[in-house]
């Protein structure tokens, strides 16, 4: 193996692990509270917009066939999603989605997951499969 594929290799590697350090906008862990205790929501779907991210749609109701409609098989989202007596942080990163795209959320996450307060189930999804309501359901 070249040296030039070598060092290639070590920076792809370097960069999936990073954290983006991509802020969260400060009403999101707000949002999650009211989702979380009041059950003022039922899905909160985030998106990164301009380097910080952001709530693209909230909903005081929400079927499982409703939170499917924001999995676009194109683009990455995070969905904040109680169902079933769970609360699910679902990182939606669809094969088909760009590499760029899929290692921002990937590197995004982490600033997520500490501003929020505990209390949900983390799902990665690439594919229907991976967020199918069966699969779900058997989630602790």
């Amino acid at each position: 193996m070249s040296i030039v594929i070598k060092i290639f290799t070590q920076i792809v590697l370097h960069n999936l692990t990073m954290n983006t350090n991509i802020p969260v906008h400060k009403e999101i862990p707000d949002l999650y509270e009211e989702l979380k205790i009041r059950k003022a929501y039922q899905l909160i779907v985030l998106k990164i917009e301009n380097d910080l991210i952001v709530v693209k749609e909230k909903f005081p109701t929400a079927s499982y066939d409703d939170m499917k409609k924001f999995a676009d098989p194109q683009k990455c989202c995070f969905m904040i999603f109680d169902f079933n007596a769970k609360i699910y942080l679902i990182t939606w990163a669809p094969d088909t989605s760009s590499a760029t795209q899929k290692m921002t959320y990937a590197g995004s996450k982490l600033n997520l997951v500490n501003s929020l307060s505990g209390g949900f189930v983390q799902v990665q999804g690439s594919d229907m499969d991976d967020v199918h309501i069966d699969n779900l359901k058997r989630m602790k």
